[in-house]
Order: structure tokens, then sequence, then C-alpha cells
């Protein structure tokens, strides 16, 4: 199937490592998160930043936008559940796609 095999190339792409606690923090809300609906506005309001200050330190220390983190962490995610023989529609429900376009970086 065409999902399983661009889930399994598009996965375990190394970030960049980050001592930053905002940084930290950020990663931390997004993996405890990531079966809900993460977005940049949420996260900010949790760690206590502006939106955008927030996207500039996160794309800064990570060499990734939050967004492109988040679809990258949900993708490993579902490598893994693949992995264990889960289908596409447990996936799916599991990690919150709401769709197969989001699929794409």
């Amino acid at each position: 199937m065409i999902i399983n095999q661009f889930i399994k190339n598009n996965c375990d792409s190394p970030i960049k490592a980050t001592g930053n606690p905002i940084v930290l923090k950020t990663i931390s809300y997004i993996e405890n998160n990531l079966s809900n609906n993460v977005s940049l506005n949420d996260i900010a309001q949790y760690i206590g930043l502006d939106p955008f200050y927030l996207s500039h330190i996160f794309s800064k220390e990570v060499g990734s936008t939050i967004h492109k983190y988040v679809v990258k962490k949900r993708l490993n995610l579902a490598k893994k559940k693949l992995d264990e023989g889960y289908n596409i529609k447990q996936i799916i429900s599991i990690i919150f796609f709401k769709g197969y376009h989001l699929f794409t970086l």
C-alpha cells in the first residue's frame, strides 16, 4: 500500500539536539499530546510565550518548524504501529490524523 511505504520512507530523520528549556518543554508537550490536535497556539499558551517567538526559537534550535516536527513524530509513531501489525484506520485513530492528506510535509 502506498501509505505504508510513505510512512516507512519518511520517518526517523534526525533532529538537532538542544538543551533549551523552552524547546524541551515544547517537545514534551508535543509528545504527550500526539493523540490530540496539537497547534502552535495551544503549545505557546501552555508554555506562556508568543506563538511567533516560540516558533522562531523552536526552528532555530531544532532545525524544523513545530508543524513539521509534530508530523514527523506522528509518522514515527505510525511506522511503529505498522510494524506492530496495526492497520491504517487504527493508526489514524491513534495518532489523530484527520485523513490521509496529512501524510505530506
